[in-house]
């Protein structure tokens, strides 16, 4: 029990230092015919050169890729779809690289490779795929609002590492067109569009994963367009586009009418222009006067539409606004009862009782003061008499 217990104490100690195998979390993508590097690298990176070195395809039989053992390369066991194409950087095994160098290649090589060192017990896998990557965007438009930060996606199918090649962001309908530009593992931005200077980036360690997305801060209303996502190197492209979506729920305002009710139905700060519909109880479309819009300095949209609703039609209405682009839609509900149009009603025959009684009383003083004039004239007669 003792010892066991010295084991576990000592165990950390006897193994730190162990340097780890690292390969590529990314396949490898090839085409026919290419020279590639099937990376494997000692982690610190201590000397490979007196290490057994294995490259195999377990897949395989024999199995054995690329053979380094005792310093030096042993061959008479390689699968025999590999002889002549495949070597190791000799110079390179001190500083603990053992990546393998596979020239020619073909379309049977494809698969998965173990780099294994068995002195320390380390392996890790690479995958070699044939063919260029795909860029792929968004099917759908990006929806933004006014001052967000949004992201615009970009991304290579399979994931392959992207650092090292050029990545362009572009508005083709804008001079200049460069909206951010990753070149030689850096960013480029001395000839990007004036509009974006400040608010563009990269997501930089998701490079190797294939992310290309570009994240765009406080987009403006100027920002809307088609952007462009090109990689040259691999002559793959994709586009990106950015709207605007801003809404807000419609207001209903009641008034009365000639024939009824008249219902004002307003909703401001749309964008882009939507339509405003009137709909019953059964969702059938009622007929309305034409939309009224108004466009503010924000360039927003404010949209108003007005229904007459006759004494007949006593049930609930809704005004709907909606826009199809971004697929948005606000509405209002609105029940009719019968008290809507009573007040009505009552409103008018008040407003008549008023006019009648002012009437009344206008011609009543009239006749008083009439008595009183004649009544006087009479009184300064007699006194005259």
């Amino acid at each position: 029990m003792v010892y066991y217990f010295l084991f576990l104490l000592l165990l950390p100690h006897c193994c730190k230092g162990v340097p780890q195998l690292i390969g590529s979390s990314q396949p490898i993508l090839a085409n026919i015919g290419d020279d590639v590097i099937l990376p494997c690298h000692l982690k610190p990176s201590i000397d490979a050169a007196t290490h057994t070195v294995e490259w195999t395809r377990p897949d395989l039989k024999p199995r054995f890729v690329h053979l380094w053992r005792s310093g030096e390369e042993i061959l008479d066991d390689q699968n025999p779809w590999y002889v002549g194409r495949t070597s190791l950087f000799i110079s390179e095994l001190k500083n603990g690289n053992v990546s393998l160098k596979l020239s020619r290649v073909k379309l049977s090589d494809r698969g998965t490779y173990r780099c294994f060192i068995p002195t320390i017990n380390r392996d890790t896998t690479v995958e070699l795929l044939f063919g260029t990557p795909q860029l792929i965007g968004s099917s759908q438009p990006i929806l933004a609002n006014i001052g967000d930060d949004v992201i615009l996606p970009c991304h290579l199918k399979p994931p392959v590492d992207a650092a090292t090649h050029t990545v362009e962001w572009t508005r083709p309908d804008l001079e200049p067109r460069f909206i951010h530009v990753w070149r030689s593992s850096e960013e480029l931005l001395n000839n990007q569009n004036p509009w974006y200077v400040g608010r563009t980036s990269l997501f930089i360690s998701e490079l190797k994963n294939g992310n290309v997305s570009l994240k765009l801060s406080r987009v403006k209303l100027s920002d809307r367009g088609t952007y462009r996502c090109f990689i040259p190197t691999i002559n793959r492209d994709t586009t990106v586009e950015l709207l605007f979506g801003s809404v807000s729920s419609p207001s209903i305002n009641i008034s009365k009418s000639s024939s009824g009710l008249s219902l004002d139905c307003r909703s401001e700060g749309w964008f882009p222009q939507p339509e405003v519909r009137w709909l019953d109880a059964e969702g059938t479309v009622l007929s309305a006067g034409p939309t009224e819009t108004l466009t503010g300095p924000d360039g927003l949209f404010t949209v108003s539409s007005r229904l007459n609703m006759e004494k007949t039609n006593r049930d609930s209405v809704t005004c709907r606004v909606h826009q199809e682009q971004i697929n948005q839609t606000r509405e209002t509900h609105l029940q009719v009862s019968a008290d809507f149009f009573e007040s009505s009603s009552s409103s008018s025959s008040s407003s008549s009782c008023v006019v009648y009684v002012s009437i009344t009383v206008v011609t009543v003083l009239s006749v008083s003061v009439a008595a009183a004039f004649i009544f006087w004239k009479w009184r300064k007669i007699q006194s005259k008499g």
